[in-house]
């Protein structure tokens, strides 16, 4: 699917989350006198001070050592901080270094409210700030109009797994960059770094 398209339904979604769809969605009148009135408005929780509010993508380990020609898994795990289990849903990039990593695809991918995985694209805008990196795709998620996303009791949620093939022996980076996020929250990624031998 064109990441275009993705991220054009993405916001599109969030926004219609932020702008009051949901459980206390309504009618609007037609002019006849019979749409609803909007509902009154909900007082946003207040964030103790300091407080940032944090969408966060995860892997088990910041440093993997693989053999060349192997394939290998990489679980992409999500967390809110402070915990809050249900937002309107987020979508981020992951980048790579096509000289030394070969995506091949997800396994294991949790599928409520997903909207996609994007192709690989080119990483021509720079758009992790890593010129070493040169691709990514972008993982979507939302949830409307309800805004209740992962549908999931707990965090931490196990989002998928992303699997490359290791191609050249060395020193490279997987990052990871947000493309869509609830409204109010953050992006918090560690890189990984991968050491080919």
């Amino acid at each position: 699917m064109n990441k275009h398209y993705l991220s054009l339904i993405l916001i599109s979604c969030l926004g219609l989350v932020a702008c009051g769809g949901g459980d206390n969605s309504y009618k609007v009148d037609n002019g006849a006198g019979n749409g609803n009135p909007p509902p009154d408005p909900v007082e946003p929780e207040t964030p103790v001070e300091g407080d940032t509010l944090l969408q966060k993508v995860y892997t088990d380990s910041n440093q993997l050592t693989v053999v060349q020609g192997a394939d290998f898994d990489l679980p992409l795990v999500y967390l809110t901080e402070p915990e809050k289990t249900q937002l309107a849903g987020i979508g981020f990039r992951v980048h790579w270094s096509s000289q030394y990593l070969n995506f091949k695809d997800t396994s294991e991918l949790y599928t409520s409210s997903l909207l996609g995985v994007g192709d690989v694209e080119v990483d021509s805008d720079d758009l992790d700030q890593d010129p070493t990196t040169d691709r990514y795709i972008v993982l979507s998620w939302a949830n409307f109009p309800e805004g209740k996303w992962p549908t999931v009791a707990e965090l931490p949620l196990n989002l998928t797994n992303a699997k490359f093939n290791a191609v050249l022996q060395g020193d490279t980076r997987v990052n990871f960059t947000a493309s869509a996020l609830a409204s109010g929250y953050q992006f918090s990624a560690n890189a990984v770094a991968v050491k080919v031998q």
